[in-house]
């Protein structure tokens, strides 16, 4: 038995009118060829922690945000650069000593007030997760990747489940060519 991802199944042209035979046969194309996307559910013990994960990556999404935005207002309003990590470190007597306006200037203060906040919370959930979450031997070597550090190996471990479900290689990275 085999669990089908549909929304990481390409539609199939060539035929106009679809019905449930006709798209087991596509099905059972992709099968034979074996690159059905497959979906994965996770075992109930670690969805917790796998959601946990989830939750953290949208707040680093979210702190992003808030970093590009402060970077915007650098660039339109004082032609200026900044790297992220000096937007990271901003003080309030640096944006009080900027060439902004005072509603630019309370703009500034909202979006790094936000952005510590976000931080804050993004620390916590990572120590909670490594805490809680280990790393199985079969994905020590994402690692040795550069950028890929405890948090990130645990998290693509968590989402990819169990690797043995591929059957090669090759049905990997159809999957995620295909968003699977």
């Amino acid at each position: 038995m085999r669990l089908a991802n549909t929304a990481a199944i390409k539609q199939y042209d060539g035929l106009k009118h679809g019905d449930d035979f006709s798209d087991g046969k596509h099905l059972a194309q992709l099968l034979r060829l074996e690159i059905l996307p497959q979906g994965y559910i996770c075992p109930p013990e670690l969805r917790a922690l796998r959601d946990l994960m989830r939750k953290r990556a949208q707040l680093v999404r979210q702190r992003t945000t808030q970093i590009l935005s402060i970077h915007n207002l650098f660039a339109r309003n004082l032609a200026k650069s900044v790297k992220g990590d000096d937007i990271k470190r901003l003080e309030d007597g640096e944006i009080d000593a900027l060439a902004l306006l005072e509603d630019q200037k309370r703009a500034l203060r909202a979006n790094v007030a936000v952005m510590r906040c976000l931080e804050e919370q993004i620390r916590l959930l990572e120590r909670a997760i490594l805490a809680k979450g280990r790393l199985r031997k079969e994905f020590h070597g994402l690692k040795t990747v550069s950028g890929i550090g405890d948090v990130l190996a645990l998290t693509i471990a968590l989402e990819t489940g169990d690797v043995h479900r591929f059957a090669s290689v090759r049905q990997v990275r159809f999957l995620r060519a295909h968003g699977g």
